[in-house]
């Protein structure tokens, strides 16, 4: 058996020239090439600044955002638009924060406020929860 270690993954071959089978994977030395790696769906950057993990979490909520104003165009209620805000913005925000709050910086935490008060213009979020609240 012989094994060939590439960029993102691993092939194993076998002696008798079978099927190849290809195993991925997060090698730790492509993560020192790009500088993050997500685990657990928080992407974690060499130095623990949280800015391109923020980054992705508000671009899926402003897609969540798109989303809402698609279905408050084709006449669904306000209250049901909030609920689904809550249940899908909110918990991207609120996911595994405890683990990387503390490490967030004074910018990060002011772009996530400017999303809440983007969403509370378009009346999706009603103010229930802070980002100073964490």
């Amino acid at each position: 058996m012989s094994i060939v270690f590439a960029k993102n993954h691993v092939k194993l071959f076998s002696l008798d020239l079978g099927p190849t089978v290809t195993l991925k994977f997060r090698h730790p030395l492509l993560m020192a090439s790009t500088g993050c790696n997500i685990t657990l769906g928080v992407t974690l950057c060499h130095n623990f600044c949280m800015s391109k993990h923020i980054d992705t979490v508000i671009t899926s909520c402003a897609c969540t955002l798109y989303g809402l104003r698609t279905l408050r165009a084709h006449g669904m209620p306000q209250a049901s638009l909030q609920l689904i805000f809550r249940t899908t913005a909110i918990a991207k925000l609120l996911y595994a924060a405890p683990a990387w709050w503390g490490f967030a910086n004074f910018g990060d935490m002011n772009r996530l406020e400017a999303f809440l008060r983007r969403a509370s213009k378009s009346d999706y979020y009603t103010g229930d929860f802070t980002i100073a609240a964490l």
